[in-house]
């Protein structure tokens, strides 16, 4: 059997790593990923080979086309995903997120190639005080005021969208777009060795805070209701689009775990609960203190009170979540802990 080449454009991030290890041992496909650095794979594949082209999408246009022509299903994973970027270097987020993202579109219709392209559950925006979960064909995307450059993740995400489902109108594009919610496993992100060492998501700052044994800094008191799922759900459903073309061509995807929704001030507490019982080497447990969001992050952030996904579509193709959050929290944490001295940016940079 001719096994189908996957191309992971982004692909050496935190879940390109770990979908990439997954498939290395699949009889259906084969996988190579194109971006600027390598480390995580380096991590995930501990030494192991792996199929790595060094490209950057913003320049490398030539490159990055041949590339597309010689697989046959391309995953557009490239992003710049961190609140803080969005409203400290949110014209940066909009090039990369739209106008290079724009670059991998066009060369899947420019070569007829099957695009799986990532979007987010922030495209949906506010929930606006509705209960309701959000779903890929019927919720509205509403934002906030144009001067929020918060917004500018989620805006340029939801126009991609846009594109993409044009080009499958106009130009006979085949795509799968997905919106995953809020995803976290081991290689999330760095492990920061001060408050200011990067903008990493909220699991990941709050792992960095407990390992360092400062406090956990609520945004806004943690008010916000958010859902998690573990990466090796999430690259469970995207096999399961992979092996249902006829079923997931045309669609959209919300891949999340309605079951480990939790407020973030709860999270918190969780999160230093499990630390304190498995991983702390001293009686110090770090406070859990609330701070200003437009202080924590910058002039124009916003947030939304509640981002919940209907997964009934991505269910159809035989898929459910099956790690509930406190498994979630302590396999990450674990992870975290024991390789938490080469996963510093320090130690990451120096594997390049």
């Amino acid at each position: 059997m001719v096994k189908q080449k996957i191309l992971c454009v982004g692909g050496a991030g935190f879940i390109g790593s770990h979908m990439s290890h997954k498939l290395a041992n699949s009889d259906n496909y084969s996988v190579a990923q194109a971006d600027i650095w390598s480390a995580k794979l380096k991590i995930r594949f501990e030494n192991k080979p792996f199929a790595f082209h060094h490209i950057d999408i913003s320049s490398d246009d030539d490159e990055l086309s041949a590339l597309v022509a010689d697989h046959d299903i391309i995953f557009n994973l490239a992003s710049k995903a961190s609140p803080r970027l969005y409203v400290q270097d949110p014209l940066a987020v909009a090039k990369l997120n739209l106008f290079d993202g724009s670059k991998v579109i066009d060369a899947c219709v420019k070569h007829r190639k099957k695009l799986v392209h990532f979007s987010t559950s922030e495209v949906y925006g506010k929930a606006l005080g509705s209960t309701e979960p959000f779903s890929e064909d019927l919720s509205n995307c509403v934002t906030g005021p144009i001067r929020n450059h918060r917004w500018i993740y989620s805006t340029t995400k939801q126009l991609l969208d846009r594109m993409i489902f044009a080009h499958g109108r106009q130009s006979g594009l085949k795509f799968t777009i997905v919106r995953p919610f809020n995803v976290v496993g081991p290689l999330i992100d760095h492990v920061m060795v001060g408050p200011d060492d990067g903008a990493p998501r909220v699991f990941s700052y709050f792992m960095s805070a407990l390992m360092n044994g400062e406090p956990l800094r609520l945004v806004d008191g943690g008010k916000a209701l958010r859902t998690f799922i573990h990466v090796d759900d999430l690259v469970n459903a995207l096999i399961a689009i992979l092996d249902n073309p006829a079923k997931s061509n045309g669609e959209i995807f919300n891949i999340g775990t309605p079951q480990n929704e939790i407020r973030i001030a709860d999270l918190a507490t969780l999160m230093r609960d499990i630390f304190a019982a498995n991983f702390e080497m001293s009686s110090v447990r770090s406070d859990i203190v609330t701070v200003d969001g437009q202080e924590f992050y910058g002039e124009g952030f916003e947030d939304t009170e509640r981002r919940m996904p209907n997964i009934d579509k991505i269910k159809g193709l035989g898929w459910t979540p099956r790690i509930m959050l406190k498994d979630l929290l302590e396999d990450t944490m674990r992870y975290t802990w024991e390789n938490r001295h080469r996963l510093t940016q320090e130690a990451m940079d120096a594997m390049e």
